[in-house]
C-alpha cells in the first residue's frame, strides 16, 4: 500500500475510489469525529493507512485473560476501532 494514498485522495490529488462497506464504530469515536467536525470516511481512511503502514493487517487480537491466552478474530469494524483508537490516543483526544 503506498504510504500516502490516503492522503493524496483527501487532499484532491488522486480521484477518491471509495467502496461502501458496513462498520460500526464505536460511539465515543464518533462522537470525537462530529465534534471536531472531521469527515468520517476520511478520518476512517486515514486511520486505518495511518495503523496499517506501522503495524500491518491486524487479523486477530490475542489477549492473556484469566482462564489463559485468548485468540479473537478481528472484523472489519474491530480493525477501524482500533486504528481510530489509536490516532485518537496519539492525538490527545482520549485516553
Amino acid at each position: 500500500m503506498n504510504a500516502t494514498l490516503a492522503i493524496s485522495r483527501v487532499l484532491g490529488l488522486e480521484k477518491k475510489n471509495r467502496k461502501q462497506i458496513p462498520i460500526q464504530i464505536e460511539k465515543e469515536y464518533d462522537e470525537i469525529i462530529l465534534n471536531n467536525h472531521l469527515e468520517r470516511s476520511d478520518i476512517v481512511n486515514l486511520s486505518l493507512q495511518r495503523f496499517v503502514n506501522c503495524n500491518g493487517i491486524p487479523v486477530a487480537l490475542i489477549a492473556a485473560c484469566p482462564g489463559g491466552m485468548e485468540i479473537k478474530a478481528l472484523s472489519k469494524s474491530d480493525v477501524i476501532n482500533i486504528s481510530l483508537g489509536e490516532l485518537f490516543k496519539e492525538k490527545g483526544y482520549c485516553h
